[in-house]
């Protein structure tokens, strides 16, 4: 799935992230409920990040959305403020990275986007690390 979407072929990554959320939801039973949950706030962060990559910012939007609705995460976060700079809603941007700065409330770092180079949920440009770090409260 990363593979696919990082050299441009989105609608076989998306095809990826579809088939692996299925999967997650049927075929791991035996898994602890909230081990499928992570494991699927993890496919679901992927697939809105593909939605982006393609171009489709309404879709990526509702996909963060949705996942949003059940907990408030940084990644998500994030991933929410980059979109909505490149939708040039500065003002929702803002809004996105300080909701995120306040998850954080109280550790030393924030994530770098090198921090799981694996994971689509952390692609975004350096320059948006960048800004986020300098968001005031």
């Amino acid at each position: 799935m990363y593979t696919q979407a990082m050299e441009g072929c989105h609608p076989v990554a998306l095809d990826y992230a579809n088939k692996m959320i299925e999967v997650n939801q049927n075929a791991f039973k035996p898994l602890m409920q909230a081990s499928r949950e992570l494991i699927d706030l993890y496919l679901r962060q992927e697939k809105a990040v593909i939605f982006r990559l393609m171009g489709k910012w309404k879709e990526a939007l509702e996909e963060f959305g949705r996942l949003l609705d059940v907990q408030e995460d940084y990644d998500c976060l994030i991933q929410v403020s980059y979109l909505k700079r490149l939708m040039q809603d500065e003002s929702g941007a803002l809004d996105y990275a300080r909701r995120a700065r306040k998850v954080l409330q109280g550790e030393e770092q924030l994530h770098s986007p090198s921090h799981r180079p694996f994971c689509l949920g952390f692609k975004y440009p350096d320059e948006h690390h960048e800004w986020i770090l300098n968001v005031d409260d």
